[in-house]
């Protein structure tokens, strides 16, 4: 992506005085996207940092198992109970494509068939999850007519495995 530089741009002790405990994205970030977006250079706003002290979170994306599985996460449930997985439609669609046969492993051992379908409308039943490719890019779990999160018991954060169905 090219060259980068690094600022902290935490505001002066005393400034969030004022500041919600819960809109930081109101009053902390909006400011500072204003700032940038009318031209005010970056070392205006804070302090240059060596890229040396960024600190780099751990893969957030889909790992392989050992066993074969892969290890997801939920990203996310919409207002009709599908969970958003850490899953980017493309490849990983394909790869799971070439399994055959799919199935949801939860973190407690229960597993729940699953099938890759394209729409909400060609899932099969009720007890069968649909795994698309969500408007967000991402895989996603869902039920016919039902919440996926609420039948399954997830949320947000957490853990499950795609295995093939075959290998159960």
């Amino acid at each position: 992506p090219g060259p980068a530089n690094l600022y902290d741009v935490t505001p002066p002790r005393g400034a969030l005085d004022a500041v919600s405990r819960t809109f930081h994205g109101r009053d902390v970030f909006a400011p500072l996207a204003a700032q940038l977006a009318t031209g005010v250079a970056p070392a205006a706003i804070g302090t240059f940092l060596p890229l040396e002290q960024a600190v780099r979170l751990p893969d957030a994306g889909p790992a392989w198992r050992p066993d074969g599985a892969l290890a997801v996460r939920v990203l996310h449930v919409d207002r009709f109970g599908n969970c958003i997985l850490n899953v980017p439609a493309e490849p990983w669609r394909d790869a799971l494509a070439a399994w055959g046969s799919l199935a949801v492993r939860l973190a407690d051992g229960t597993v729940f068939p699953a099938v890759l379908a394209e729409t909400y409308a060609v899932l099969p039943s009720r007890d069968v999850l649909g795994v698309l490719a969500g408007s967000q890019g991402h895989l996603e779990l869902a039920l016919d007519r039902d919440s996926a999160a609420r039948r399954l018991g997830l949320h947000p954060g957490d853990a499950l495995h795609l295995v093939s169905g075959e290998t159960l």
